[in-house]
């Protein structure tokens, strides 16, 4: 087991290696970068390229997010060799080794899919029995639902949001007293609705997106192995 301690740059997790490379965690992203075209975590080093995307590189991610010591991102093709306890409360990051026991550490277990590597988790809205499928991402400094799901909350005002696939300072609609069940956990918080957003969770056939707010106030651990995440 390795342990990081987490900072949180513009609400995404970020680890700091001994290597002193300050790397987001990003489990929305299906693939890794940094400048150095290098990656070392975990005891484990990985050539990655240095621009996803074409666009998409540590100084774009320095200016976006107005951090200057933004070295690059890990991604799920890295964070799926690994199992990751993320608590943000305790600020601290937990990588288990594949064969490492994790009866011990407890919690509920709920089963997750992937699409496009990027883990799929199950939720309950309001008190109704229907499954929605929500991406989970740590990346994402906001969480999102379709129109759908946002039109019987209240909305509250608007927030402005940073995606680099779908622009800088993007304008989204705020709601309040989004309530939904994660296993057997009632969970509530502000839920955020884009049409552009929309539109890319229906190509991941998802309802939504869980970042930091979903983050925030559980420790969760994501096993991409067993395809399970489990919740504290």
């Amino acid at each position: 087991m390795t342990t990081y301690a987490i900072t949180l740059v513009d609400n995404v997790p970020a680890i700091t290696t001994p290597q002193n490379q300050v790397l987001l965690i990003d489990t929305g992203s299906p693939s890794s970068f940094s400048e150095s075209g290098e990656i070392e975590i975990s005891g484990q080093k990985y050539h990655v390229p240095t621009i996803l995307h074409g666009k998409v590189t540590a100084t774009y991610l320095k200016n976006a997010m107005h951090s200057n010591v933004i070295c690059g991102l890990v991604g799920m093709d890295i964070i799926a060799k690994g199992i990751y306890e993320f608590d943000y409360q305790n600020h601290v990051l937990k990588i288990f080794a594949l064969e490492d026991d994790l009866i011990s550490l407890g919690g509920e277990q709920i089963d997750l899919s992937y699409v496009a590597g990027i883990p799929i988790l199950p939720i309950y809205v309001g008190t109704t029995s229907v499954v929605q499928k929500f991406i989970l991402d740590t990346g994402a400094k906001l969480s999102y639902a379709i129109p759908e799901i946002c039109r019987d909350l209240q909305n509250v005002g608007v927030d402005l949001d940073f995606n680099p696939f779908m622009g800088e300072d993007l304008q989204v609609n705020k709601h309040s007293d989004f309530v939904y069940k994660v296993g057997s956990k009632f969970i509530q918080h502000i839920i955020h609705e884009n049409a552009r957003v929309t539109s890319k969770v229906r190509q991941f056939a998802s309802a939504g997106i869980l970042g930091y707010h979903f983050m925030k106030n559980q420790k969760i651990v994501l096993n991409p192995i067993s395809k399970q995440l489990i919740i504290f």
